[in-house]
């Protein structure tokens, strides 16, 4: 997430947008990847503030009108911005230990994903599963944790990211010999990644 928001933080700088529409898009993003990145550490009054300026933008964002360009982009913007908003408020409850309104938050914003249109790359960076996922490993629901990232897997085979929240599950559950064989088939997939990458 700090990364993902320094990149953000640094085209906010440097592009030239065409629109307001797309400098307020981008913006929002960062305040998603911010509070993300706050909660996830556990620093929640930074979290919840960085949260209220993403609301604050969506809530803009819903109001402007792109000047020119197409009305399609501009309108997925706003519902993958909207997406994210709900993404983040779902896991601000999780951290809190609200974790059956987190669920309930990340379901809808699983609906709202479904029916983003199609688009390479996809619309929204991660599937909400891997998220609902994360809620799940949180509050150590071991077998909805699994069934959230095994969906995840239907969108996205062999990813990585599922396979080892799946192993995590296994691992809470005391499950050693399914840990280690999702934590085998995870390693496999990423043998090529980055050493120092925390998974």
């Amino acid at each position: 997430w700090g990364r993902a928001a320094a990149d953000l933080q640094r085209g906010l700088e440097e592009w030239r947008f065409a629109s307001q529409v797309s400098a307020d898009y981008v913006g929002g993003l960062l305040e998603y990847a911010l509070t993300m990145d706050a909660a996830e550490k556990g620093e929640l009054p930074k979290a919840a503030a960085r949260f209220q300026r993403l609301v604050q933008v969506g809530v803009r964002l819903t109001r402007e009108q792109a000047d020119f360009g197409s009305d399609w982009y501009f309108e997925a913007a706003k519902r993958v911005l909207a997406i994210a908003t709900i993404e983040a408020a779902a896991t601000l409850l999780s951290v809190q230990g609200q974790h059956d309104q987190a669920v309930e938050q990340m379901q809808r914003a699983a609906r709202m994903e479904a029916v983003l249109s199609y688009g390479e790359p996809p619309l929204y960076a991660r599937p909400i599963a891997e998220s609902l996922g994360s809620i799940h490993l949180r509050a150590g629901r071991w077998s909805e944790a699994r069934a959230a990232y095994q969906t995840a897997l239907t969108s996205r085979p062999d990813s990585g990211h599922p396979w080892i929240g799946i192993a995590r599950s296994w691992a809470g559950a005391g499950d050693t010999r399914n840990a280690q064989a999702a934590y085998r088939r995870f390693l496999a997939l990423w043998r090529h990644a980055d050493e120092d990458l925390p998974q």
